[in-house]
């Protein structure tokens, strides 16, 4: 089995997914944090080696948490890479209640690379909560091999709830 850890920036899915390591046993891998290792400074060569590393994980067979917004140009390759693992993945999107919660976690939240295409990160908010809404209706991200849920990260409630929720997966022996 993969885990994949969809939402928009800012709505918790790192938070969770280093939560799903301690919890599952399973590596973790942040696409950001990928984007971070190959020092990405703006060259969009750089960015596509942290999307080559990233599509590696998603497409081999290793049991692992993968985390991403799962919008934009590499999401097709993303769930195609994941069909080719032949794994069933469980894939978590993160959202919030209010899109205000996204935006101001963006405040807190230090990118330590240059992405190499310009973006107003607020505007960018917006869009990603458009498209993962649409792919989630249209069901982008559901084949037989995928089963999706969707959850709330506004609060430490949530976060708190979500945590037993994968306790609770893991015991059943889900993962």
């Amino acid at each position: 089995m993969k885990v994949l850890i969809l939402g928009n920036i800012g709505s918790g899915k790192t938070t969770l997914g280093k939560a799903a390591r301690e919890i599952i046993g399973f590596p973790f891998y942040e696409l950001d944090k990928i984007r971070e290792d190959v020092k990405l400074d703006g060259r969009v060569s750089l960015n596509y080696l942290a999307l080559y590393y990233f599509m590696q994980k998603a497409e081999n067979p290793e049991r692992v948490i993968l985390e991403c917004t799962g919008s934009g140009d590499h999401k097709n390759s993303l769930k195609r890479a994941l069909e080719i693992s032949g794994k069933k993945v469980l894939i978590i999107v993160c959202k919030t209640r209010d899109i205000k919660v996204n935006l101001e976690r963006l405040k807190r939240k230090k990118f330590n690379y240059i992405f190499p295409f310009p973006k107003d990160l607020k505007k960018h908010i917006y869009d990603v909560e458009a498209e993962l809404e649409k792919d989630l209706e249209k069901g982008f991200w559901s084949w037989p091999k995928s089963k999706v849920i969707e959850i709330f990260m506004d609060t430490e409630e949530d976060f708190r709830y979500n945590k037993e929720v994968l306790f609770k997966f893991k015991k059943e022996g889900k993962f």
